[in-house]
């Protein structure tokens, strides 16, 4: 057992070493940059994208909203008008799915 891993460790020495002389440490920080770079321009097209995309479901729902006619029903005697508990609970469901 002793023999086999020091021969297991003598390989994983000799692995990690050529590996080490195989890297070139400019190369990979200008790699790692360049990745990061791409990254970053991605993000900001996708931030982009879901800005315009909220700024034109608020737009959509200003306008809904102004258009709406609510569905109403009276609460008793007090002669209080109050929208339909029908329409209450479409429009929080709505609102959950944004």
């Amino acid at each position: 057992m002793g023999i086999f891993n020091r021969f297991v460790n003598v390989l994983r020495a000799n692995a990690n070493a050529a590996l080490d002389q195989a890297e070139d440490p400019e190369l990979m920080l200008t790699q790692m940059i360049s990745d990061l770079e791409t990254q970053k321009r991605e993000a900001k097209q996708r931030m982009t994208e879901a800005l315009a995309l909220q700024k034109r479901f608020e737009r959509q729902t200003e306008q809904e909203e102004a258009e709406e006619t609510v569905p109403v029903e009276y609460k008793g005697d007090s002669g209080k008008i109050r929208p339909c508990w029908r329409y209450r609970r479409a429009k929080m469901i709505w609102r959950k799915t944004l």
